[in-house]
């Protein structure tokens, strides 16, 4: 549900941040269709990075004193746009972007303010006019085409109003002669932690290399570690590293005490949040590829069932798959 939604230009070609006074009507079918897939999939966007804001940050005490009702909506989305063409201001090759700040809620009623930075693309479109009082057609070059419903946003921030902890996604930008994502940097001025997708890809890549240093088979553990990522799905939204590596070292105290050390090392988060969906979707199935360039991909629990799938290891070290019980085969 979208409650409050409106649009602000950033024109880096005219050098002018240009800040609606109106909202966006969100009667209008296509204004509201347009947001509402931008918004609807963002609360469980696994490339989402947590974050908290730090108790100086402008914004963050900006963003309490909106949801306390003390800031109206358009002073608040103000100061956001003025923010971020600040920021991008000092940015090489800056192109012009909309900034689009939203007040809404998913469907399990959480409130959000949302932060959407949507950098304008060049587009041909045409031209009709008369010339020499003749009927004219042209091709010509638009500068400000915002992205379609289906293109991914990669800048962007949701506000939670609850506990105004952060969701945000950015891309790297050369800033003043270093890389910097302008959004946690100098918009929000908050931490930042993995993403949930960066964290589930690093916990499993880390749990595969501490079994193959000991020794430990190393296609079982990531089939048990996909296993495991879609079993905790299915009973809660968070993921946890070092549990993760509990479960799938339950027989190997030192494998999860080296799992654990490691997590530390890297500095992994205690805990993430995951979509459920998402989640079952990574663990429910495992992709094998051998040196011979043969490719496999079968239901992450079968390695604990080897009726169906099994490994074995020859006399000369080399090792064996066995598919059993097949009933057909379907070429793709």
């Amino acid at each position: 549900m979208i409650d409050k939604a409106i649009l602000h230009v950033l024109d880096f070609h005219t050098g002018l941040c240009v800040v609606s006074e109106q909202e966006l009507d969100l009667a209008q079918q296509e204004v509201y269709a347009y947001l509402e897939q931008r918004l609807q999939k963002l609360p469980a966007d696994p490339t989402g990075r947590q974050g908290c804001f730090y108790k100086d940050s402008r914004l963050g005490a900006a963003a309490a004193r909106y949801f306390q009702g003390a800031l109206s909506f358009a002073e608040i989305s103000g100061q956001i746009a003025h923010a971020v063409y600040d920021a991008l201001a000092s940015c090489e090759e800056t192109a012009t972007a909309d900034v689009v700040v939203a007040d809404f809620r998913d469907e399990r009623q959480t409130r959000y303010l949302a932060i959407l930075l949507l950098e304008a693309q060049i587009a041909y479109t045409h031209q009709i006019s008369r010339v020499d009082g003749e009927m004219c057609t042209q091709l010509i070059r638009h500068r400000a085409i915002l992205p379609n419903k289906l293109q991914k946003i990669r800048s962007y921030a949701l506000i939670r109003e609850d506990n105004l902890q952060l969701s945000l996604a950015d891309k790297k930008r050369s800033c003043e002669g270093r890389e910097i994502r302008i959004l946690p940097e100098r918009v929000l001025q908050c931490t930042v932690q993995l993403s949930s997708k960066e964290t589930v890809r690093t916990v499993t890549k880390l749990i595969a290399a501490v079994a193959a240093e000991h020794g430990a088979d190393s296609v079982e553990v990531s089939a048990k570690t996909k296993q495991y990522i879609a079993e905790n799905a299915a009973q809660c939204d968070s993921f946890a590293p070092r549990e993760a590596g509990a479960a799938v070292f339950a027989d190997t105290p030192a494998l999860q005490e080296e799992f654990s050390r490691q997590c530390g090392e890297r500095q992994l988060p205690d805990s993430v949040p995951v979509s459920s969906t998402w989640a079952q979707k990574v663990g429910n199935v495992h992709t094998i590829k051998t040196d011979t360039g043969i490719e496999i991909t079968f239901p992450s629990a079968y390695i604990e069932h080897s009726e169906f799938i099994h490994f074995s290891t020859q006399e000369d070290g080399s090792l064996s798959i066995e598919l059993k019980h097949i009933g057909a085969i379907t070429n793709k």
